[in-house]
């Protein structure tokens, strides 16, 4: 079962306990972070949920190719 958008987009906010303001998608999960999209954040740290276990965690923005991210529309 994939996680849906909006459950992995509160997973995200408590886990990391702060508004989402962006998020990029991949095949394996959602990558969530705390500035808008055209606002550029260097040496960041991302919140992560996986899409099929809903499993949260962090990872550097090193780590992420480059990305367009889209807004978080609530």
């Amino acid at each position: 079962m994939m996680l849906s958008f909006s459950m992995a987009l509160k997973s995200a906010e408590d886990f990391a306990k702060i508004k989402m303001r962006s998020y990029c998608e991949f095949k394996q999960c959602f990558v969530f972070r705390g500035a808008k999209p055209e606002e550029k954040l260097y040496g960041a740290i991302y919140a992560t949920v996986d899409r099929q276990t809903g499993k949260n965690g962090y990872i550097l923005g090193s780590d992420l190719p480059k990305t367009k991210w889209l807004p978080v529309e609530k």
